[in-house]
C-alpha cells in the first residue's frame, strides 16, 4: 500500500505500466536491513525516496531514527486473517507423513508462539 500511495501520480492505470501489475510489492519497496547489509557505507540521506520496509518494532528502532524527522507508517494485519494464512502456509511446508496441523493444534502452537 505504502508503494501504491507514494507513486499514485508516476504511474498510470490505464498505461499499464504500474509495477504492481508485473511485480511483487516487496521486490519494489526493499527491506532496509537487507539494503544496509548490501552496503554499510550506504547513505540513505542522497536517495530521492526512501520507502523502506522492516520487521524490527517501533522500539527497537536506534534512537537515530526515533529523533529524526522521518515518517514511520506502521501496518499490521488482522489477527485473523494472520491465523488463516499461518495455518495454510505451515500445513504447505509440512511433510507428508506428518499430515496437515489441525485448526486446533495451530491455534494451540500460534498461542505458544511455535509455528511448527
Amino acid at each position: 500500500m505504502s508503494f501504491a500511495i507514494l507513486n499514485r501520480t508516476c504511474y498510470s492505470i490505464s498505461s499499464g505500466d504500474q509495477p504492481l501489475l508485473e511485480s511483487n510489492s516487496h521486490e519494489l519497496m526493499p527491506f532496509v536491513e537487507q539494503t544496509y547489509a548490501d552496503d554499510l557505507n550506504l547513505d540513505f540521506s542522497s536517495m530521492p525516496r526512501r520507502l523502506f520496509a522492516t520487521h524490527v518494532s517501533y522500539a527497537s528502532l536506534p534512537e537515530s531514527v526515533h529523533n529524526s524527522k522521518c515518517k514511520i507508517v506502521y501496518m499490521c494485519r488482522n489477527p485473523k486473517d494472520l491465523f488463516v494464512f499461518a495455518f495454510h502456509f505451515t500445513n504447505k511446508l509440512r511433510l507428508e507423513h506428518m499430515g496437515a496441523n489441525s485448526i486446533e493444534e495451530m491455534f494451540d502452537l500460534l498461542c505458544k508462539g511455535v509455528f511448527l
